[in-house]
């Protein structure tokens, strides 16, 4: 099993990381349901990497 979760901020992101969170869901509009806010291609590879270095997605 897979724990997926929408992040709303980067200091979510690592709260979520930090939970036990398997993969970050984030993404920019218009691609993307459900999405709190858009993120910029800045901050999504600096959850990408926050990610990464956690070992997930």
């Amino acid at each position: 099993m897979e724990i997926i979760a929408t992040v709303d901020s980067l200091a979510q992101a690592e709260q979520l990381l930090e939970a036990g969170v398997d993969r970050l869901y984030v993404g920019q509009s218009p691609f993307g349901l459900r999405l709190p806010r858009s993120f910029s291609l800045e901050e999504i590879s600096e959850m990408t990497s926050m990610a990464h270095q956690a070992g997930k997605k």
